[in-house]
């Protein structure tokens, strides 16, 4: 749904992603929610994500940083 600009079907999609246990994918689904912020021009959702993001030092922190920056 992301790469079809469907934003609001993805942000669906990505929340069951991020919700469940144990999963491998919650980190590259935060980052696409928060993406799909940015795109809705949700812009104080994106941040908030975009900092837990940056946070947890995982492998989308480095990106975050820089998408944070963009929208400060």
């Amino acid at each position: 749904y992301y790469y079809q600009k469907n934003y609001p079907q993805a942000l669906i999609m990505l929340n069951r992603i991020g919700n469940l246990s144990n999963n491998v994918f919650k980190q590259e689904a935060y980052w696409y929610k928060a993406i799909c912020f940015i795109d809705l021009q949700k812009t104080a959702e994106a941040k908030t994500l975009l900092q837990h993001i940056a946070d947890a030092q995982g492998f989308y922190a480095a990106q975050a940083k820089k998408q944070l920056a963009l929208l400060k």
